[in-house]
C-alpha cells in the first residue's frame, strides 16, 4: 500500500510492473488514518 499523495513511489511501482488494485479509505497507516492505494504484481 502507498499513500496517494506519494506520486513518486506510485510511479516507480507502476514502472516496475505493479498495477493499482484499488483505494483503501480510512486505512490505519502508523498512528494516523489515511487513504491508501493498493497495488499488486503477478509473476
Amino acid at each position: 500500500t502507498v499513500l496517494p499523495e506519494n506520486a513518486a513511489s506510485l510511479r516507480v511501482l507502476e514502472k516496475s510492473g505493479y498495477e493499482r488494485e484499488g483505494l483503501l479509505r480510512n486505512y490505519p497507516f502508523g498512528k494516523e488514518i489515511h487513504d491508501a492505494v493498493m497495488l499488486s504484481i503477478i509473476r
